[in-house]
């Protein structure tokens, strides 16, 4: 097949999103598909030395004027006007050149969705949405207003031939806005697997032993504050052990905020701070970490998303600890290949954490069983196959 990836945000260094878009498109072409992402609009990290190229033999073209994301409506007006007029451009020429079978969406805006959407339609392409999260007018209501929501709800979503969600509880969300008039699929979380896989003699970038988180350092959506206050409590008992927070502290006034905090726990000698790091220094990071923790709270997002890093910290075979949140507990079991404590409750958290840290070598069993997991469950080529079978079943029924 010839499948298009339509992507909005930083890419090929990125997020969660731009991971998750990377191993998908990486297992659809290993798979013999002619895979394209087209990224008519910069995200916070676009490389402005990277606009076109290939990664994993996917071609990706960043279609965009100019080399960072601007700051005036105009500018914005523009750089959208521009990026999508050029990618367009771009889809057309493949198409002639080899038909194109699927647009895979991973766009909310509509600016940026219905002109792709009208040449679906006058190129006979089918057009489908892939969501990890509920609608941002669910998830931020007091910003949007009640007709606003449901237009957005009943209209937006229906020029779409299919979609692909990574949760059952998405599933169930979308079944009932759309009435049952649209085919959807559960895409879980996908890792790859050889992003986990180092050369003997890479050089540790922190020779100690530390735990590690990786993502948002503030906000509600990951909880690490649970994470900090747990290791306030446990740190004294194993004294020799850092914790190493690895995220963008490029906000000032928030990581001022938690470098406060940590002053209160009494302890600043033991928290790193790496700053923003790269997708190719990741792994060296989690592999060579004691325990990996995702102490994410119980909330809308997190019962209807699924966290990428989870897959990314299965993968590395170490103990990981998490919440019983969302999708979490229907793949991973307390004590069988992985550690979950309740969420919102530093007490469970650190009940876990000292429990790991305590007996190592059966927490590294068990991390070794989460390893298999992954493998099984959120393989990157496994996932690809279930879209290569969405997309004939939509082509046969269509």
């Amino acid at each position: 097949m010839n499948i298009i990836f339509w992507f909005s945000g930083s890419f090929p260094d990125g997020g969660a999103y731009t991971n998750r878009l990377l191993s998908l498109s990486r297992g659809l072409h290993e798979l013999g598909n002619q895979v394209s992402i087209y990224i008519p609009y910069p995200g916070p990290y676009s490389d402005p030395q990277k606009k076109t190229g290939s990664i994993n033999g996917v071609n990706y073209h960043q279609t965009y004027t100019g080399v960072k994301k601007p700051r005036t409506r105009v500018g914005k007006l523009l750089i959208t006007i521009t990026g999508v007029f050029r990618a367009l451009r771009g889809i057309i020429r493949q198409h002639r050149n080899q038909p194109v079978d699927c647009i895979i969406s991973c766009i909310t805006k509509i600016s940026f969705t219905f002109p792709v959407y009208i040449t679906s339609r006058l190129l006979k392409i089918i057009f489908i949405r892939e969501k990890n999260e509920h609608p941002m007018v669910i998830l931020k209501k007091d910003q949007y207003n009640a007709i606003y929501r449901y237009v957005f709800l009943h209209l937006y979503y229906r020029v779409f031939d299919g979609m692909m969600v990574i949760s059952h509880e998405l599933y169930r969300y979308f079944d009932k806005v759309l009435k049952g008039k649209m085919p959807i699929r559960i895409l879980p979380m996908t890792v790859d697997p050889n992003r986990f896989t180092l050369d003997k003699n890479t050089k540790r970038t922190h020779p100690f032993d530390y735990i590690a988180y990786c993502g948002n350092l503030w906000g509600s959506k990951d909880g690490v504050n649970i994470l900090l206050e747990s290791f306030g409590r446990v740190h004294n008992k194993y004294s020799t052990i850092k914790l190493l927070l690895i995220g963008d502290t490029s906000n000032q006034l928030e990581y001022q905020r938690m470098k406060d905090f940590i002053v209160h726990l009494k302890v600043r000698n033991k928290i790193i701070f790496t700053g923003r790091v790269g997708k190719d220094a990741i792994p060296e990071l989690l592999i060579n970490a004691t325990v990996l923790c995702l102490p994410r709270p119980d909330s809308l997002l997190a019962r209807g998303g699924f966290p990428t890093k989870l897959g990314e910290y299965l993968s590395t075979g170490n103990p990981v600890i998490a919440t019983r949140v969302g999708e979490i507990p229907q793949y991973l079991v307390d004590g069988q290949n992985a550690f979950l404590a309740e969420p919102g409750s530093v007490n469970s958290f650190t009940e876990k954490l000292d429990f790991v840290l305590s007996d190592l070598i059966t927490a590294k069993k068990i991390g070794l069983q989460g390893r298999k997991l992954a493998y099984k469950e959120f393989n990157y080529k496994t996932q690809a196959l279930g879209i290569i079978d969405f997309i004939k079943g939509i082509k046969k029924n269509g």
